[in-house]
């Protein structure tokens, strides 16, 4: 791209947690030293060419997501974006008033029921059916794991001889047919099948659009979970090929396949992503040890037997390869562990840094075990903003006493298991900002981080999740010129809110904001 202007330092009286003047020296990609300034030397050096003032400002390393599936966020510039409706009615008017429904088959997605009035939650496909009883529609639900169809798009699809070829069983199929909702394993071929239908350059055109957004959020580095479809290779190519070829971020693909060999030929160290364990806790799809408490008799679902995963993760250790793994539910995470623990006697896993995704309903010795390991967690605070307290999805799903301890980062991060943040976009927004201020303001008060606490899941966190953490993360001599600079007002209450006033990715401002 080559357009980006290069700085040469930085004059700063409030670098993080650090009080003072300081000059960040940058030469080239990396900063070179940071020294104290008096006040007149800093006067007189800002007024010099390539120099950025940033006093008054609070100037954070650049942000690092570790867990976004990028293709499928950049998807939703393409499909109908259901996110925030909160009727049914709302629900009809945003699909009939997309531009995007005059396709002959309609995608939308992220709708999340539990903003639906209680009444209007089990009537999502009769209304379908009611509204559009002529046009196939497929609606996507916020957390991924289960969708709405009507009967059009049911007939389309072929969904019967689809469960039929998977071993679905009658009943279970019935049951679908007559709530709408597909999930578990119909639900992610269903899924697959689908995206096949998203073109390599649809696909790099929304990516194109969705990039080009992420500077003004201060990300610098993002770590894209990919590889869906028939031919998971096209989102690969895809990612590398934009990684190579854009300045203002870094991209760190985690292909999705459980072929280690492929891996490996990418010349990759890491696989996995988003290699599903168990399902969504919103879908009742997540493996929990009790049932859930709106659905009883009911506790999810395992998607690998012990000695499948076993196999799997063995095969990945042997091959030297970071694995991520997807486990929300905490039988789930038991399951993961105990494999783990088996291969341990094997393997330096605190060399390979596994990571457990999402760790949502995750026990305290659970994330005692998983340090011990040497193991590492993307966990995605906004999962708290959006359905944690004692009204949310959580704790409808699993009763007060469970719904309130999910997503723990303060017990994680206390039983010293290495964390990183992440959006898990589109399931929530790719903005750490949001992510920061949830990790913040926990609806569980024992589970609230401090402000350093919170930027570090989205800087040091991150980028140790990565092997990154000895140049990215840290605004340090040697380290990356990665870097944020934000209004010196910001914290922990406010930072959602705030604008990045200037992105700074290798030493190049990558975006400006006048504010």
């Amino acid at each position: 791209m080559g357009t980006f202007p290069q700085l040469r330092r930085i004059i700063t009286d409030r670098l993080f947690n650090r009080r003072g003047i300081f000059v960040i020296d940058i030469a080239g990609e990396r900063v070179e030293r940071i020294v104290p300034l008096d006040r007149p030397t800093a006067t007189k050096l800002v007024a010099e060419a390539d120099t950025l003032d940033a006093r008054g400002k609070l100037v954070l390393p650049g942000f690092i997501d570790s867990h976004c599936h990028t293709l499928a966020s950049a998807r939703y510039l393409l499909q109908i974006d259901l996110f925030g409706v909160s009727s049914l009615d709302e629900m009809v008017e945003r699909i009939r008033s997309a531009p995007q429904f005059a396709a002959d088959f309609v995608l939308a997605g992220r709708l999340d029921r539990m903003r639906l009035p209680e009444s209007s939650r089990t009537a999502i496909q009769a209304t379908l059916d009611a509204a559009f009883p002529d046009k196939p529609l497929r609606i996507g639900s916020i957390e991924g794991h289960s969708s709405w169809l009507n009967g059009a798009a049911w007939e389309r699809l072929k969904v019967d001889q689809l469960a039929q070829r998977l071993g679905l069983p009658a009943e279970e199929l019935a049951a679908m047919r007559e709530s709408g909702i597909v999930h578990g394993k119909l639900g992610e071929a269903l899924s697959e099948a689908l995206y096949s239908t998203y073109s390599e350059s649809e696909r790099r055109s929304a990516l194109a659009q969705l990039l080009d957004t992420l500077p003004a959020r201060g990300i610098t580095t993002l770590h894209c979970l990919e590889g869906y479809g028939s031919d998971p290779g096209i989102d690969f190519r895809v990612i590398l090929d934009a990684d190579t070829s854009r300045e203002d971020i870094d991209l760190v693909l985690y292909p999705r396949t459980r072929k280690v060999e492929l891996a490996s030929e990418l010349g990759l160290h890491r696989i996995g992503g988003c290699i599903l364990v168990d399902g969504a806790i919103g879908a009742r799809t997540a493996a929990m040890s009790k049932p859930y408490a709106d659905c009883p008799g009911e506790q999810g679902m395992l998607y690998f037997t012990d000695e499948e995963l076993l196999s799997f993760v063995r095969q990945s250790a042997e091959a030297g390869l970071q694995l991520a793994l997807h486990a929300i539910g905490d039988a789930a995470i038991e399951q993961v562990l105990r494999t783990y623990e088996e291969l341990a006697k094997e393997f330096d896993l605190a060399a390979l840094r596994p990571r457990i995704e999402h760790f949502v309903a995750g026990t305290r010795s659970q994330f005692e075990r998983a340090a011990k390991l040497g193991l590492a967690s993307g966990m995605q605070p906004a999962f708290d903003y959006f359905w944690g307290g004692t009204k949310g999805g959580y704790v409808q799903a699993l009763g007060e006493k469970r719904g309130m301890r999910t997503n723990p980062l303060a017990t994680a991060l206390d039983c010293g298991l290495t964390v990183g943040g992440g959006s898990d976009s589109p399931i929530t927004p790719l903005q750490p900002r949001l992510g920061i201020y949830a990790a913040v303001n926990h609806h569980a008060e024992s589970e609230r981080l401090s402000f350093a606490q919170a930027v570090g899941l989205f800087t040091t966190g991150s980028a140790s999740l990565a092997h990154e953490e000895k140049e990215k993360g840290r605004i340090a001599e040697g380290f990356l010129a990665d870097l944020v600079v934000m209004p010196g007002t910001t914290d922990g209450s406010n930072i959602h809110e705030q604008p990045v006033l200037v992105t700074i990715k290798r030493g190049r401002v990558v975006h400006t904001n006048s504010q």
